[in-house]
């Protein structure tokens, strides 16, 4: 998996970037805990990534509580076309995510159920995940087998250093967008590389 370096002073250019072009949303603080929310300039830097998952569960954002699905008298309700970021998605939001896939795309139980306006938000999402630092006391992803850190699922994931971010490519969706700011972002070396396991190690012993 392609590997690269982003500095703490290019991240804030990179989601200025992505800001300049997409909907972004991300975990922003309120009291004590994390809520997904729309990103503008006036909040960007109060994005919160690299702590625990936010409260809104990943999947509200393909599954709404509510949804426009048609429309009486008119057959042309089109889908929405406009692509978005979603960024700070834990390891255990993408698990979910991947059991929802499951169902919603008709892979589980045929075709004929294919959800299109799931496919569709799924299509238009990029998923930029992070590594969960400080699991919450009540966290319990080792008990199913998974980790506080993203391994598949994702289009980008960031794991956080003292100097910046080590960044996984997981698709050709996070392919194009790291191109799209290729400027930004640098070579990963091997002492980063020992950093961030480092930190996922610590991280880990947190849930034992």
């Amino acid at each position: 998996m392609k590997e690269l370096f982003l500095s703490k002073d290019n991240y804030q250019r990179f989601l200025e970037k992505i800001l300049s072009k997409f909907s972004l949303y991300a975990p922003l603080q309120k009291g004590d805990f994390l809520f997904y929310q729309k990103v503008s300039k006036e909040n960007i830097s109060d994005i919160v990534i690299d702590t625990k998952r936010a409260i809104h569960p990943l999947k509200s954002f393909f599954i709404p509580a509510r949804r426009k699905v048609s429309e009486y008298f008119n057959s042309s309700l089109t889908l929405d076309q406009k692509e978005r970021v979603i960024l700070g998605a834990k390891a255990c939001d993408l698990n979910a995510l991947r059991i929802s896939d499951s169902v919603y795309t008709g892979e589980k139980f045929g075709a004929e159920y294919k959800d299109p306006f799931y496919i569709n938000a799924r299509e238009r999402t990029i998923l930029i995940s992070s590594d969960c630092m400080a699991p919450d006391e009540n966290c319990f992803c080792n008990l199913l087998g998974s980790k506080p850190f993203p391994e598949e699922g994702f289009d980008l994931n960031l794991s956080s250093l003292e100097e910046g971010f080590v960044v996984q490519v997981g698709s050709e969706k996070g392919e194009r967008l790291i191109k799209e700011c290729e400027s930004l972002f640098s070579s990963v070396d091997q002492d980063m590389i020992k950093k961030r396991e480092k930190r996922r190690e610590k991280a880990f012993k947190l849930l034992e």
